[in-house]
């Protein structure tokens, strides 16, 4: 049996009314939003400017793209208050 994800921490996103996403709910939450858009870029900057361009180097700079935005699925799936799932807008 799989260990549960511990969920009773300081919530930083909350549940969307639509659709299957989290939107910041305190500063922490827009800060972490931030953080992953500047290291997306310094990673993009990296990748564009420090190394040799070729099949192998557009491979990684994918690879690198989906592990920094796993990062922040997870993190924002820890902190978010309710749980995730497809939504529709209630009128």
């Amino acid at each position: 049996m799989a260990p549960e994800i511990q969920r009773n921490r300081e919530a930083w996103f909350r549940v969307d009314d639509y659709g299957w996403n989290a939107v910041p709910i305190n500063g922490k939450g827009w800060r972490l939003i931030g953080l992953y858009l500047a290291v997306l870029l310094v990673w993009t900057l990296v990748m564009f400017f420090m190394i040799e361009r070729s099949a192998t180097s557009i491979i990684l700079y994918v690879i690198g793209d989906l592990i920094i935005s796993a990062g922040l699925v997870v993190l924002i799936f820890q902190r978010t208050e309710g749980q995730w799932w497809w939504q529709r807008r209630r009128k």
